[in-house]
């Protein structure tokens, strides 16, 4: 049912016109014989939309338009009236007018057009809201990822600045938000100049003159760089990743640009390349170990670079390669051993071998067989190189790599938003694996009272808390899983609001909580909105 209030100083059009909305459309109207009546009204109850006479005593319907607007309400209003000045109709839509419609005519063809018109304005209004709380829901999603991350609408403003943006530029949200004229590449490059993001909405076109090493996959636009101003100056190697916004219709409304520091690898590629260059030079200053093997495997020649490992080359001589290998890697070097031999292909194999004093160390073999006079292989040459270091950093990546993996895959904290009524309207996978659901969509459009919590009891004094506290961080409360179990989680949850201070509901995150002691506990430190 759509409220409606309409102002009129004609009782009998009021009654009229109440009539037929309610009859031919889904609204409850209101009515009012004029402006300051109206604005008691509006104070005692909330309207979907209003509509208003122009010509009133004491307040006409535009007075009333601008006094609504300057009260930063955003309700639909239509002008209804019987005066049609064209001057009239453009100071009501410069005030903030949804629309403009003038009495006379046939009357079922007016009220017609009325109901059209604010059916329309409703409609629109609704819609604005809407785009309003997902642009809310998005930002409070993205304040929170670890990488720094914003983004702009089709003009270039800035509509969300996360907070690993503000902690790499040194910019607060509050500063930045609607703010164009590049003033996002102000932020990070210290200058107004094109960014990817400009690219993404179509606002530049020569993009290789600033990312020259720019990667394009799909719909997103991929780089590195150093950026010297970030971190108050600090500067930073960085990874960025620009892709769309786009409605529920495809339509691009915008553009996302995440910002990852990458410096710690790249220091590490950078130590890494550092140390293959040296270790390049030395092998160039002494040589690799370069031997002579025959068709049976035994050396017939080796250099004098062996020495490095505690042999002379009078040792090694008619030994056999594979006795100084580490028994795991004997099958890798004499396969390739017999391939080389048997098809006449050069061969590159890695294998570990040991020092006279028994240390292990990683050896790169690029061989090739060697032929008599007739054509016949006789046996292999080839080169060891020492790439034992560079192994070892390599080893080290990639263990680094994986614990970074398993720190993200084992991020379990659940989010979870509720509306106004106490019900679930999101919740991540993890919420439904640890209550003990199916899926995501088994919680959805539940009540949280007669589903996440033990008991009633639980429920009052985590709201209780909540109108104490205006947020409850650390706050641990016991819940039930789907199959009625008691489950104990530590919370950290906060009510949030529209644009207007109204609350729209509950959101935060929990986690199991193990432990006795938790029904009505709290711990850490609480703070207010």
């Amino acid at each position: 049912m759509i409220s409606v209030l309409y102002v009129d100083d004609e009782p009998a059009l009021l009654e009229l016109t109440r009539l037929f909305l309610e009859r031919y459309g889904n609204y409850s109207v209101d009515t009012a014989i004029s402006a300051l009546d109206a604005l008691d009204m509006m104070k005692a109850a909330p309207y979907d939309a209003i509509i208003s006479d122009y010509q009133m005593p004491v307040m006409d319907g535009i007075a009333l338009l601008k006094h609504l607007r300057a009260e930063d309400s955003s309700t639909p209003f239509i002008l209804f009236t019987g005066r049609g000045r064209e001057e009239i109709a453009i100071e009501a839509l410069n005030a903030g007018a949804d629309f403009y419609l003038q009495k006379g005519g046939e009357p079922g063809s007016l009220f017609a057009e009325l109901e059209h018109k604010l059916r329309l304005a409703v409609e629109r209004r609704r819609i604005a809201d809407e785009l309003s709380e997902s642009r809310q829901r998005m930002t409070a999603i993205v304040s929170h990822l670890p990488d720094a991350t914003f983004a702009i609408d089709l003009e270039g403003k800035v509509i969300v600045w996360n907070r690993a943006m503000e902690e790499m530029t040194g910019v607060k949200e509050e500063e930045i938000l609607g703010t164009g004229d590049h003033a996002c590449a102000a932020a990070i490059y210290r200058a107004r100049r094109p960014i990817l993001l400009d690219f993404i909405i179509g606002r530049e076109e020569k993009i290789r003159e600033y990312y020259p090493d720019l990667t394009v996959k799909d719909d997103r636009l991929i780089t590195e760089n150093y950026i010297p101003t970030l971190y108050g100056g600090r500067g930073a190697h960085v990874w960025l990743v620009a892709s769309p916004l786009y409605d529920a219709h495809g339509t691009i409304t915008g553009a996302i640009e995440s910002i990852r520091d990458i410096t710690d690898r790249k220091l590490a590629e950078e130590a890494l390349h550092r140390s293959e260059e040296k270790y390049r030079t030395l092998t160039e200053q002494t040589n690799d170990i370069i031997y002579l093997m025959d068709v049976n495997g035994r050396l017939t020649h080796i250099g004098p670079q062996v020495a490095r490992y505690g042999y002379t080359p009078e040792e090694i001589i008619s030994q056999n390669l594979s006795v100084f290998v580490v028994e795991e890697d004997v099958a890798i070097v004499v396969d390739d051993l017999e391939k080389a031999i048997a098809t006449g292909i050069p061969r590159y194999t890695v294998f570990r071998a040991r020092d006279k004093s028994g240390n292990i160390y990683w050896f790169e073999d690029s061989g090739a067989p060697v032929f008599d006079e007739n054509g016949v292989i006789v046996g292999v040459s080839g080169a060891l190189r020492d790439i034992t270091d560079r192994r070892r950093i390599e080893q080290k990546l990639v263990e680094s790599e994986r614990i970074y993996r398993s720190i993200l895959e084992n991020m379990r904290d659940v989010f979870y938003r509720s509306d106004r009524e106490g019900i679930l309207i999101m919740v991540s996978p993890s919420g439904a694996e640890l209550l003990g659901y199916g899926s995501v969509e088994e919680l959805l459009g539940k009540k949280i009272d007669s589903t996440l919590y033990a008991d009633r009891g639980e429920q009052d004094r985590f709201l209780a808390e909540m109108d104490k506290r205006g947020e409850v961080v650390n706050y641990r409360v016991i819940l039930k899983r789907r199959d009625g179990s008691p489950i104990p989680v530590e919370t950290s949850s906060r009510r949030y609001y529209d644009e207007n201070g109204c609350c729209l509901g509950i959101e935060g995150f929990f986690r199991s909580a193990p432990g006795p002691g938790f029904r009505g506990e709290t711990s850490g430190e609480y703070s207010r909105c």
